[in-house]
């Protein structure tokens, strides 16, 4: 029982040893923040209407698609890639207003946290 201890006292030294200069603490990030964004892209990815049409899916999963980001729009550019790029049709209005509002919030978000750290 006494070995088990002291070897994972040595694993967690080699971790805290290893994390402890910039390189392997940046690889260590770069690692973790990969994992976490493909945990959260995949499930997006194949839930917004990429590879099959939502209308095929479960309806909790419908549900669930219709609460991602793109969504509206996956469905905007197929309403484009049949119909042709009319703004008439209102779910291309949708789609295009949508993202506009991703790309104008983020910009935002982005922009005051630069200016929080930069401030301090």
């Amino acid at each position: 029982m006494a070995g088990t201890i002291g070897d994972s006292d040595r694993i967690f030294f080699r971790a805290f040893v290893l994390a402890s200069s910039d390189f392997e603490l940046q690889l260590i990030f770069f690692f973790f923040n990969f994992f976490i964004s493909s945990a959260l892209f995949i499930p997006a990815f194949f839930f917004s209407g990429i590879i099959w049409p939502i209308e095929s899916m479960h309806r909790l999963a419908q549900h669930l698609s219709h609460a991602l980001p793109l969504t509206l729009p996956i469905n905007s550019l197929r309403y484009i890639l049949s119909r042709g790029p009319d703004m008439r049709y209102s779910q291309i209005v949708l789609g295009f207003s949508i993202s506009t509002g991703y790309i104008v919030g983020l910009l935002l978000l982005t922009v005051a946290i630069f200016k929080c750290k930069t401030s301090s």
